[in-house]
């Protein structure tokens, strides 16, 4: 019980990263750039509520921007999503077997057709794992290939943001860090690509080990 206690905590807080800190940063800059010091006047106690309200829906936005662009990405690398050629006879990720496994057991379990996509049988077995809370490996993997998502996006019009802003103050030292911003951005895309292809592995091994220990 306690530990389920944790987990769901740990897992709110890489939800609640995922959108707080991508919009605190975009605030935050924001803020440098017109000086709202009427805001000051304010209470410290209010401050840091519409602070944290205000950033909440900045990182909303961002994860609404994030979710296009991820479409898109997966869209062009992979024609869908990762999980949409795991189980392709093209795709070398897993063996023969694990693949034939898979589809037998969907298959023996929910009556899918042996032909189905990859992706129904993805969404089949992510259903059944998150429902029955079988793998905390499939939502740390989820978890974190969203916040990288969030924050690719992020970093980059960050980036935008401070390039603007060091060139009308003409400061080299802003302009270093918009530099370093679309540095991360780049950073933050090979991780949201890595996390992406191991939270939709992980899904169908999961399955897999599950439906053996449970024999």
């Amino acid at each position: 019980m306690t530990d389920n206690v944790f987990e769901q905590f740990i897992f709110g807080i890489y939800e609640v990263l995922s959108d707080i800190l991508p919009g605190s940063m975009l605030l935050m800059t924001f803020i440098y750039k017109y000086n709202l010091v009427q805001f000051k006047m304010l209470p410290e106690s209010l401050l840091i509520i519409i602070f944290i309200f205000l950033a909440f829906i900045i990182g909303q936005i961002i994860h609404c921007i994030a979710s296009d662009i991820e479409e898109y990405i997966n869209r062009k690398k992979y024609q869908g999503y990762p999980s949409s050629t795991l189980l392709s006879d093209e795709d070398t990720t897993f063996p023969r077997y694990f693949k034939d496994i898979i589809r037998q057991k969907v298959n023996t379990n929910f009556k899918t057709p042996l032909d189905s996509s990859s992706q129904h049988i993805f969404d089949i077995c992510y259903t059944f794992i998150t429902q029955n809370k079988l793998s905390n490996r499939v939502m740390i993997f989820l978890n974190m290939y969203t916040f990288s998502r969030n924050m690719m996006v992020t970093t980059f019009i960050e980036g935008i943001m401070l390039l603007i802003l060091s060139y009308i103050e003409n400061n080299l030292v802003i302009g270093l860090i918009s530099l370093l911003s679309f540095l991360s951005t780049y950073f933050f895309y090979k991780r949201f690509i890595r996390y992406a292809n191991s939270f939709a592995k992980e899904v169908f091994r999961s399955y897999f080990v599950f439906d053996y220990n449970k024999m």
